[in-house]
């Protein structure tokens, strides 16, 4: 991370890939074959561009920069492509926080910083049974 701004826009991104994944998976487990409908794939492909920035050369699925709304994809492809992204950011996440006298801060410029956050593990994904 660059800066604390940086971290407020990752922050934002990580929280809302997440909660859409959680979403779409639910939605993929029920009817992986249904489309997903203009409103939420507006709201995804937002927050797939602000993703792709932050990953830059870290994107997983090189060439892909989001849906195409015309083509309707189903839940099950929007939730491959979600789990992807946010293994991504979560990766990204690791590297970029550090861990000292039990708690975790953020690393700014190669160096840690005084921006405390929780640790890595409570943002890694688990499926809910």
């Amino acid at each position: 991370m660059k800066s604390k701004s940086e971290i407020g826009e990752f922050e934002r991104i990580e929280s809302q890939m997440t909660v859409f994944r959680r979403e779409i998976t639910g939605l993929a487990r029920k009817r992986p074959n249904d489309g997903v409908n203009k409103f939420k794939l507006g709201y995804i492909n937002n927050a797939m561009a602000a993703a792709n920035g932050i990953l830059a050369e870290r994107r997983p699925l090189q060439g892909f920069e989001q849906f195409n709304p015309d083509d309707v994809p189903t839940n099950s492809d929007v939730s491959f492509v979600l789990a992807q992204y946010t293994e991504a950011i979560y990766r990204l996440r690791v590297e970029n926080t550090f861990h000292h006298r039990s708690r975790y801060y953020w690393i700014i410029g190669n160096k840690m910083s005084d921006i405390e956050t929780k640790p890595p593990s409570t943002f890694a994904y688990t499926e809910k049974e």
